[in-house]
């Protein structure tokens, strides 16, 4: 399946299903780019009323790394983007997590969102990706640096610098701040509870 819209295409899709995803995420997208928050692709949940923020490209793990934190009672608020608001809260972005096997995707539908009025306050930035037999091992950044590598996550970074600037400025003002790559079944809750200690 191929999705057409004037002269671009879209796809292939190898189920019907798929294409509608591909559709959901285009309308994501749209709304993402134009909205007065900034949403930036990342994973989030939600630890003792507080997110914890994966930044993140595709295929670094961040859906599975989520599934795997809300299996163990964190609150889901995205495997996709987390959106901030201008003050830097976190709001949810929750829908179902998609799980990527090989060239298969399944869908977890079972994953019930956290919320609060006007989003959680951001208690860590942690900016890590799935290599295959690595300890994960993180190390303290700086709010400046992580200001720096989680601002090009933003879907707005190019057409709103400075919107993106002072959300992401905001969100990592009071937070904890790491980096490093991550192996199977790491960081566990128990792990990142350790780091906010």
């Amino acid at each position: 399946y191929h999705l057409v819209y004037g002269e671009r295409r879209y796809g292939p899709y190898r189920t019907v299903q798929n294409a509608l995803r591909g559709v959901s995420n285009s309308i994501h997208f749209v709304i993402g780019k134009r909205s007065p928050l900034t949403f930036l692709h990342a994973g989030a949940v939600e630890i003792e009323g507080s997110a914890v923020v994966f930044p993140g490209r595709s295929r670094w793990g961040k859906s599975m790394l989520v599934s795997s934190l809300v299996e163990e009672g964190c609150g889901y608020l995205s495997d996709e983007y987390a959106v901030l608001s201008p003050e830097g809260n976190v709001l949810p972005f929750s829908k179902p997590i998609r799980i990527r096997d090989g060239q298969e995707v399944t869908v977890d539908v079972n994953r019930v969102g956290a919320s609060a009025p006007g989003g959680f306050p951001c208690a860590a930035v942690i900016l890590t990706k799935y290599e295959h037999g690595t300890r994960w091992d993180p190390v303290p950044l700086s709010r400046g640096q992580a200001t720096l590598e989680t601002v090009s996550s933003a879907l707005q970074s190019r057409d709103e610098p400075e919107q993106v600037l002072n959300a992401v400025a905001a969100m990592v003002a009071n937070a904890w701040c790491y980096k490093g790559d991550r192996g199977c079944g790491e960081p566990t809750a128990a792990m990142i509870r350790g780091l906010l200690e």
